[in-house]
């Protein structure tokens, strides 16, 4: 986890963004706990990360932010190239990934409000931003049509 917060941190120096110290919880989020960067620049991390009140390791929550992470893998709106040979890691995007699986959960679907709202805590932009209106209602339309958790879960016929 550090390192890819480390990473991140990168990233938003490299485009000229200046991270927050702390960064806490985004609205509405329940009970989502945040790590913060260190004066130094080193992220620190957490011991147990919660989303919404739900324990990251459900199969339910692995499954949906599996499938929420390639999503925004296949979206990659900063052309990191996650999983490529000279790309950052594959879960270069959990962090973004993570509330937005949490949500998915809660709720069933999420809106293009919601993911933006997302992004721009950690972005300091919109996702309609930096990908255009009409790939970000793609990305959207994606995360809402694989189904319901149980679909998620195989319990359904």
């Amino acid at each position: 986890m550090c390192d890819i917060l480390a990473r991140k941190l990168r990233v938003e120096r490299a485009a000229g963004r200046r991270p927050l110290m702390l960064r806490t919880g985004i609205a509405g989020a329940g009970s989502f706990i945040r790590p913060h960067f260190a004066a130094e620049g080193r992220a620190r991390s957490q011991s147990c990360r919660i989303i919404g009140g739900m324990r990251q390791d459900t199969q339910l929550w692995q499954r949906t932010n599996e499938r929420v992470l390639a999503l925004l893998n296949d979206l990659d709106p900063y052309g990191l190239e996650p999983g490529a040979p000279d790309g950052f890691p594959l879960d270069e995007y959990d962090l973004e990934s993570a509330p937005i699986a949490s949500h998915l959960i809660e709720h069933g679907v999420i809106d293009l409000e919601k993911v933006d709202e997302i992004w721009h805590h950690w972005f300091s932009e919109t996702l309609t931003e930096a990908v255009g209106p009409a790939a970000a209602a793609r990305f959207i339309a994606s995360l809402n049509a694989s189904g319901s958790p149980d679909a998620l879960l195989g319990d359904s016929p």
